[in-house]
């Protein structure tokens, strides 16, 4: 039977501070995790489940912990799979984990992720007052993450900008050939797109 955590969307209390429930229940799954060394790597780090790193990052326990209290658990994220829980048998639970794995293995999150390689632990340092390459990082990593547009399952910003400039790459396009590709794009997109206008742009993001 799968554990009751409504506790997880009740991060503040009626006053707007962090509740004690939400506080027992980090110090839980902390518990938990410790539990399991398997999750923990060499460097004593573990996948952050906040709805900023949303088990993309690794990071020390502490500042996991830290995550959690300021910011609350990434959405659906009940079923702690990621963390050595085993899958619950429940058909919601199911489909929970399943969105959960097919998020963390992002082929575009993971290339933004091993680009910044020995830097993104300090870059997770500078999250709260960031220099520009780690404000480059994030952005970089949330547009690995956001739908191209609302409601777009197939292509992420970054998944579309990089598959363009491959292409102007392979066939040898100019710069004003790729320009004029991507304004016929555009305009067969839905309104709320967010594909970048030009190379100029779409070079800057990559």
């Amino acid at each position: 039977m799968a554990p009751d955590r409504s506790w997880m969307s009740r991060r503040q209390d009626c006053t707007g501070h962090l509740s004690e429930e939400f506080k027992k229940g980090v110090m839980e799954f902390v518990d938990f995790v410790e539990r399991n060394p398997t999750v923990i790597d060499s460097l004593g780090r573990i996948l952050c489940p906040c709805t900023k790193c949303k088990n993309r990052i690794r990071d020390e326990i502490f500042w996991v912990e830290k995550h959690l209290c300021d910011r609350g658990f990434m959405e659906g994220y009940i079923n702690w799979t990621a963390h050595g829980e085993e899958r619950w048998v429940e058909q919601d639970a199911t489909n929970v984990t399943q969105e959960h794995e097919e998020e963390i293995t992002n082929p575009y999150v993971d290339m933004v992720i091993d680009a910044a390689g020995d830097n993104l632990n300090v870059m997770e340092g500078l999250e709260e007052d960031p220099n520009p390459s780690a404000s480059k990082f994030y952005k970089l990593l949330r547009s690995a993450d956001e739908p191209l547009w609302d409601g777009c399952t197939k292509h992420t910003i970054l998944s579309a900008v990089t598959q363009l400039v491959n292409l102007k790459s392979e066939f040898n396009m100019s710069e004003s050939c790729y320009n004029r590709m991507v304004a016929i794009i555009k305009s067969m997109l839905p309104e709320s797109e967010k594909l970048p206008e030009d190379f100029y742009r779409s070079k800057t993001m990559i």
